[in-house]
């Protein structure tokens, strides 16, 4: 007999469970009227893929709904365009290039498996965050915000903050009510119970994205990231400090490219098929990547080693759409559309500038034709499965 799951039941469950946790510590007052209670949780444009929303931050948005605006509508319709661009112009026209390098591992070595991580960085990023844009543009729209699940997080400087960047509702949700409980069961460890605890909740996120040794590994991976960064932080401020690197941009640099780096490793096992592939990956990344790079600089099987066998046309407009999608976001002010125009503007307020209103009106009309004109087939949301 099969057996069929609720859509989102482990966001559901999460949900529930910070909800009785906070009701039980006074962190939020019970919901006396089932309804509402039920909206909260099963509120539809979070339900799929999130955000985790805390009872603190929607049931007062509920109990006190906004009245309809058209800032809230056209606010929530910028962040819809926004996030379907990511998804079908960008993450679904990598999702070819990903899968002929993933879907046989042993078949590309080195720098094929290089590339291919790289765009699954990207490919993952800009699914799951037009999905979220999608979800908070809904939201928007019905007078509700929703939480924000993502700021810039290739962009971070350890593994510690790009958990801070990262699926931000999951990491603050495991960080509440898995670490810190831990961290405070531990405490008579000393030195060693705050990286144990760290441990054993990214093993939990591992389990909670799957019942794979793949995502075992990924989760226990990021534990130890962030458990040596914990050991190792004393040493690293006096290393800084002896070598006056603080505050350097320089370093700032070596530390975003580590970061990524390391990311980027733990997501070989986050998108691998089996555990087996997964560590025959990184071991050809590390034997072959230096021959095959070689190969590929003096011209030889180029589009084997770098396009992926997908040929260069498929290949550069996946970068292209990348590349345009980190622009147009520069555009946008950082995608976030502004909060709506109060319909008398404050005395001594700037109005916005005529060109600015057309720029942003061109990049808003470009968007709805990447959609129609330049999306790819549509395909399931990468974090629908988890």
């Amino acid at each position: 007999m099969p057996v069929v799951a609720a859509v989102g039941l482990s966001y559901y469950v999460f949900q529930s469970v910070s909800y009785l946790l906070d009701v039980r510590d006074g962190v939020v007052s019970a919901e006396r009227h089932l309804g509402r209670h039920a909206l909260a949780i099963a509120f539809f444009p979070k339900m799929v893929q999130g955000p985790i929303e805390r009872a603190g931050t929607l049931l007062p948005q509920l109990r006190d709904p906004r009245p309809l605006r058209a800032q809230d509508v056209v606010a929530g319709a910028q962040l819809v365009l926004w996030g379907l661009f990511q998804k079908t112009v960008v993450a679904d026209r990598l999702a070819p290039l990903v899968d002929a390098a993933f879907s046989d591992v042993r078949h590309h070595a080195g720098l094929p498996l290089l590339v291919a991580t790289y765009l699954y960085s990207a490919q993952l990023y800009f699914d799951f965050a037009g999905y979220t844009d999608v979800a908070l543009g809904l939201g928007r729209a019905l007078g509700i915000r929703l939480t924000p699940n993502f700021a810039s997080p290739y962009l971070a400087r350890s593994v510690a903050e790009f958990w801070r960047r990262w699926h931000i509702s999951l990491s603050s949700w495991l960080l509440d009510y898995v670490f810190r409980p831990l961290q405070l069961g531990l405490r008579d460890w000393r030195t060693w119970g705050t990286p144990a605890a760290l441990v054993v909740t990214f093993l939990v996120s591992g389990l909670w994205h799957g019942a794979s040794w793949t995502f075992v590994a990924w989760g226990l991976l990021h534990g130890i990231y962030l458990a040596a960064s914990v050991l190792y932080r004393p040493l690293q401020r006096r290393l800084h400090r002896a070598l006056r690197l603080d505050g350097s941009r320089v370093l700032g640099g070596v530390q975003v490219a580590v970061t990524f780096h390391l990311v980027c490793l733990g997501w070989v096992f986050f998108r691998a098929r089996s555990l087996r592939d997964a560590l025959d990956a990184v071991r050809l990344l590390g034997s072959e990547l230096p021959a095959t790079a070689a190969r590929a600089a003096t011209g030889h099987d180029v589009d084997a080693l770098v396009f992926l066998g997908q040929g260069r046309s498929a290949f550069l407009a996946a970068v292209a759409a990348i590349a345009a999608a980190i622009a147009l976001r520069a555009l946008l002010g950082g995608v976030r559309p502004p909060a709506p125009v109060p319909e008398e503007p404050a005395e001594g307020a700037r109005p916005v500038g005529v060109a600015a209103a057309y720029a942003r009106t061109a990049v808003y009309a470009f968007l709805i034709y990447g959609i129609v004109a330049l999306g790819t087939s549509a395909q399931s949301f990468l974090y629908a499965q988890f």
